[in-house]
Order: structure tokens, then sequence, then C-alpha cells
């Protein structure tokens, strides 16, 4: 669709490997705020602050990695074929937040990847964020926009496990879910200060497999140590210091290249903001309206503790 419809036919898109690493948390502030917390781990590359403001549905802020849409001699938006791919990004959202502040939060699963024939319109995965970030006010109503298509994700890591996604919501409720999928068919986990990595939190979903993933327990359980050590409530400077404290940066064993955390999310979904840390960057973190394409303020000098030794922590 994005190819045909907004390219022209132009340029065919096609999405590149996964190795996705990721952490996001959902908790409270000091002020009784909803918030999520968010890292995307990745290879290095270009990042994106995408505003969308659709007239027939609801404005938001997104975060979107370049090399998802730029592709061969076009790495840089300044040249004319960088310029026609950068106007995929809506369609290729990893994290967003909305007008009536629902958040949502994609995370990869070393599992084969989900592909739905119920006879419903296929839609792909960021694409369904899409979807739900433009049309839905809540976790409830983004539930139900999931199930009213087939979800198909990509399966390209060149391994017999394949790519599999889960998404972390949350809203200005304070409700919170998860959502899997477990051979084509969609789980749903409710509860509070729900956090997910990089492997199911449905019973059903599979094992953890540390073979491709062999942090992805110790971040889960630092977070959850976090939580339930601050009943679930973290200040802005608690929140990204959680965020720091479990970033990646290291050389993945098995795609050879080197994984790193490109942003740090903070949305609050009472106040219709996102803060963000680019490149672990702790010092210099920037607040971002959610209804305007503008900056409100930039911080300087968050306080986060050192990381601790362990396999994938700087």
């Amino acid at each position: 669709y994005a190819s045909d419809h907004i390219l022209k036919g132009a340029y065919k898109f096609k999405m590149g490997e996964w190795g996705l690493g990721c952490s996001a948390y959902k908790a409270v502030n000091e002020n009784g705020d909803d918030i999520m917390g968010r890292n995307f781990d990745y290879m290095d590359a270009p990042c994106y602050v995408v505003w969308t403001h659709p007239k027939d549905g609801y404005a938001s802020i997104s975060m979107v990695d370049g090399t998802f849409m730029l592709t061969t001699d076009h790495l840089s938006p300044k040249s004319i074929g960088g310029r026609m791919q950068a106007m995929l990004a809506p369609y290729l959202c990893l994290d967003g937040m909305n007008e009536k502040g629902l958040a949502i939060s994609i995370l990869q699963i070393h599992a084969d990847g989900t592909k739905q024939n119920n006879g419903k319109t296929d839609m792909f995965a960021t694409a369904m964020i899409r979807c739900c970030l433009d049309k839905c006010e809540n976790v409830e109503q983004a539930i139900g926009m999931f199930g009213q298509f087939d979800v198909q994700d990509t399966i390209a890591l060149g391994n017999s496990l394949g790519c599999s996604f889960h998404y972390l919501l949350t809203d200005a409720s304070g409700k919170s879910a998860v959502i899997e999928y477990v051979d084509n068919e969609m789980r749903i986990t409710r509860g509070e200060n729900l956090h997910v990595t990089n492997y199911y939190l449905a019973e059903d979903g599979g094992d953890y497999s540390s073979e491709y993933d062999p942090e992805g327990m110790e971040r889960y359980d630092d977070i959850t140590a976090a939580l339930e050590s601050n009943n679930g409530v973290l200040t802005f400077d608690q929140a990204f210091d959680l965020l720091s404290r479990v970033h990646l940066n290291y050389r993945h064993d098995n795609n050879l290249y080197d994984v790193t955390t490109l942003w740090s999310c903070l949305y609050n979904n009472d106040k219709l903001t996102m803060s963000m840390a680019a490149r672990m960057d702790y010092d210099d973190i920037y607040t971002f309206s959610v209804t305007e394409p503008m900056m409100l303020y930039a911080h300087n000098s968050v306080a986060v503790s050192t990381p601790r030794e362990g396999l994938g922590y700087r």
C-alpha cells in the first residue's frame, strides 16, 4: 500500500533484516501521570521523530528507524530518492503516542513470524501501530483494532526461528496490555506495571531462548526489580535511570553487527509529551509535544546510575 499509494509505484518498499533487542515498561510518575518507558535497540541508524495530523484521525508523535525506509543509495533524506522514501515514515513507527494518550511500542520475539489467514485484510506490524494511533482512544479500542485485521510479520532473520513481535499498549486511564500471537492466534495479557523485553508473556507462548537473546531475561528482571522497589512509581530521573540501566551496546553473536540503543523514550499519557534520549546520551534529553511539531524543552545532566556489568551491557 505504501509503495503503490505514497510512492506511486516508483519504488517498491521492502523491509530490511530485523534483530531488535528493546525493552518497554508501564509505570506512573510522582504526580500520578501514566508513563511508558521504551528503549529501541538495533544497529546504528538515522532516526526520526515523526508527527502526523490526519484530517480524519488523531494527531500523534512516533519514532522511526531510518534504515527501514532509506535503502540502496538513498541513505540520506537529502537526496530525491531519500525524500520519497522518507514519506513512508508514518507506516514504519516503532513506538508512539496519540493525542488521546494511547501509547504503543513494538518489540521482537524470536519465534516464527505471525501470518494470519482469517479472510480479513492483511496488515503489517508497524502499519498496525499506525492504525491504532490514528483511530483508537484507549487500550481496549486498540485491541479491537488488532482484531479487525490479519496481522503479518516479516521473516527475515535467516534462521529457522524467524521473527515475530509483541506490543505494549498503555493509555491515559492507566490501563495497559501486551498483545502477542501464538500459532497465529492473538493473546492478550493485562495487568499493572506490565513490562516486556523479547520473549512471550503468554503462558503458551514458548520458552525463552538465551541463544538469540542472551540478556533478555536480565533486562526483564532489572525492570521488575525497579518497578517493585518503587511500587510502580518512577520520577523522571528514575524512569531514565531505568532505561539507562537496561540499554544495550554489544556485538551481536549471530547477526554480526553492533547492537546499540538508538533511542530511549518516555511517554507521558496524561501530559501528551514524549521525552527522548538519542544514542545513549542521557545527559541531553529532549521533550516534544504530541499535538504540535515542536520541541518543548531540553533537559541537561539527568542523573543516571552506572549500569551493572553483564552480557550485553556497556
